[in-house]
């Protein structure tokens, strides 16, 4: 919706969290009223009216492609419910990220954010699930589900903006860890270790790009002559790393539950996909 005559804020926003270009907030006019908490490097309504942040937007959906392939391979292979909520996650994540860039909406935001912390509290508990048929611990989902929606109001109110990345960091912090030690004591072979690193790899370079365009941002484009859309590509990094995931979390499932862990490929190997152990590759 397109409210004329200004950005209406959020209550919450601080012009210092905004891309800063010429030394100050980039409020180049387009459709979208400017509501959300924080604004990226992008420069907004560059290639159409419609949308703030071209780049970040279109690069959201490979997120939710990702998704959606993951999706597709757990019902082909009937895997575990998780990991269709995993995949389901990852869909909601791109989805909700395409309309917040391409928006700049504070609604819009959180259905960006909200999905992230969904991701990773299914992440958390399939990792400490993980050699469970019936669940170790059935007060967990319920425990993680009144978290999420704790959080999600509390975010939905305060919106936060170093608060909510600290957080996430933390979850995927946690995460890691998990992923880590259990492939430390359990899951040696070469097929884990790819799984791994390729889970692994791309999410940390991604955070990196992220981390440096959020720090530098004033500087990048008169130093190289053009914007390289490091946001843009945090968000490729991301799709990889997330579809990564799914795969990583279903050959884990397997191996933790005595089953046989296999992968197939699809597009000529490009993506490995978890095999259910009862099927043929």
């Amino acid at each position: 919706m397109h409210f004329p005559g200004g950005h209406q804020q959020h209550p919450h926003v601080h012009h210092n969290r905004y891309a800063q270009f010429d030394g100050g907030p980039d409020h180049t006019p387009g459709f979208w009223s400017h509501t959300a908490t924080i604004d990226w490097c992008e420069r907004n309504y560059q290639v159409t009216w419609y949308v703030a942040e071209f780049w970040n937007c279109v690069s959201s959906l490979v997120i939710a492609m990702a998704g959606l392939i993951n999706l597709y391979t757990v019902y082909k292979q009937r895997l575990d419910t998780r990991l269709a909520a995993l995949s389901l996650a990852i869909i909601a994540i791109g989805v909700g990220s395409a309309l917040f860039h391409g928006t700049l909406t504070f609604h819009f935001q959180l259905a960006d954010e909200l999905p992230m912390v969904w991701a990773m509290l299914v992440w958390l508990f399939s990792w400490v699930e993980l050699r469970h048929e019936t669940p170790k611990y059935p007060l967990l989902p319920v425990g993680l589900v009144l978290y999420f929606i704790m959080w999600s109001l509390i975010h939905a109110w305060a919106g936060f903006t170093t608060i909510f990345q600290v957080h996430f960091g933390l979850l995927v912090v946690v995460g890691f860890y998990f992923v880590y030690d259990w492939r430390r004591r359990y899951f040696q072979d070469a097929m884990m270790r790819w799984l791994t690193m390729v889970y692994a790899v791309p999410f940390v370079v991604g955070f990196a790009l992220w981390l440096f365009e959020r720090t530098h941002c004033l500087h990048i484009e008169p130093t190289l002559g053009f914007n390289p859309e490091l946001h843009a590509w945090w968000h490729v990094l991301s799709a990889v790393s997330c579809y990564h995931s799914v795969v990583l979390l279903g050959v884990a499932r397997h191996r933790a539950l005595g089953k046989p862990a296999r992968c197939g490929q699809l597009l000529g190997g490009l993506l490995p996909y978890a095999v259910a152990p009862t099927k043929q590759l």
